[in-house]
């Protein structure tokens, strides 16, 4: 999956999701790949939507602790 092809898919989950799942991939904490799975998770699980950094950590493409990290580095 190209960078751009992972751009308009993080677009189509909402700002939030974009946010996060773009920042992730830049700073090196998730491949291009590991991002678009997760997004596929997203969009399949249903009515329930789940928050990119549980579906991340769910797959094992993050830690709890890398999350935080993450998290805590995007803050403003």
């Amino acid at each position: 999956m190209t960078e751009e092809a992972l751009n308009r898919a993080l677009e189509t989950q909402g700002l939030e999701h974009v946010l996060l799942g773009q920042f992730a991939v830049q700073e090196g904490y998730l491949k291009n790949e590991e991002a678009a799975r997760i997004l596929s998770v997203q969009k399949s699980s249903g009515k329930r939507v789940e928050k990119f950094g549980e579906v991340a950590m769910d797959l094992g493409f993050l830690t709890e602790e890398k999350l935080r990290e993450l998290l805590s580095r995007k803050a403003p």
